[in-house]
């Protein structure tokens, strides 16, 4: 039964008429030059939370040796322990970035996202421990390593930045000074 809906073609459309419905298929955001595109992204990912306070990232390796980074703050679960396994159970203390999600709506945003990962060049990046850091930046490839334009290391926990603009600096291991 029909109920009066156009049929069915048992045929694929010809090529021209296929990319007719694919352009009138794609929404007006992909109609907007890519410029336009990373720009709404960049103020998407950074201003998600408020619209003064770029996101502060800290990259958690998955497990050692892994190059498998969780981003966010961590909560141990004791709960989950279980006399046969004590690990840390480790559960999102915050809710997951918007990156993330964006990343996973379609296609077209996610290969704007890997093309230019704007992620990588608004968020400040978080360590406490130099080793940290230079693991994260060995696990990720060149490209994104070239958008970092802010990492920060702390000694203490207790510096944890407010804001974008809090200065935080701290000393490495080898007495050198990082923002």
């Amino acid at each position: 039964m029909n109920d009066g809906a156009a049929p069915i073609p048992m045929e694929p459309p010809c090529p021209r008429a296929l990319e007719a419905y694919r352009k009138t298929r794609r929404g007006n955001f992909f109609r907007l030059p890519l410029e336009i595109r990373l720009k709404i992204y960049k103020y998407v990912v950074v201003y998600v939370h408020t619209p003064t306070t770029p996101a502060h990232v800290f990259p958690r390796q998955v497990k050692a040796g892994s190059c498998k980074f969780g981003w966010g703050r961590y909560n141990v679960d004791r709960s989950a322990q279980t006399p046969s396994n004590d690990a840390d159970v480790l559960v999102p203390a915050e809710a997951p970035l918007m990156v993330t999600e964006l990343q996973r709506t379609c296609r077209e945003i996610h290969v704007d996202l890997a093309t230019y990962p704007i992620f990588y060049e608004v968020s400040t990046f978080i360590f406490f421990e130099p080793v940290h850091m230079h693991v994260f930046l060995a696990a990720i490839t060149p490209l994104r390593r070239s958008f970092i334009r802010s990492i920060k290391v702390l000694s203490d926990p207790d510096d944890m930045p407010s804001t974008a603009t809090t200065p935080s600096w701290s000393k490495t291991h080898t007495g050198s000074r990082m923002n």
